[in-house]
């Protein structure tokens, strides 16, 4: 699975993208607890980031696999 950060979540890892195997699919939940284990500071954007899979936003129901593109989209303001 490809992984995109964007704006906050990029500058607290270090780093806009990454790739970590699955070898099944995975639930939401997964990929958070994927995410967690490696980048520990992204624990603090659990809450108020958003996932998307494919380039559209991920809800409680989405299933990830190993060719997917999930980004990890925290809020963002702008005026």
């Amino acid at each position: 699975m490809k992984l995109l950060f964007f704006a906050n979540v990029r500058s607290a890892i270090g780093r806009a993208a990454d790739e970590i195997p699955l070898g099944q699919p995975a639930s939401m939940d997964d990929v958070w607890r994927l995410l967690i284990g490696k980048y520990p500071a992204i624990a603090a954007f659990r809450d108020v980031a958003r996932l998307s899979r494919n380039e559209e936003f991920a809800d409680a129901d989405t299933t990830f696999g190993d060719t997917d593109v999930v980004a990890v989209i925290p809020p963002v303001s702008g005026g």
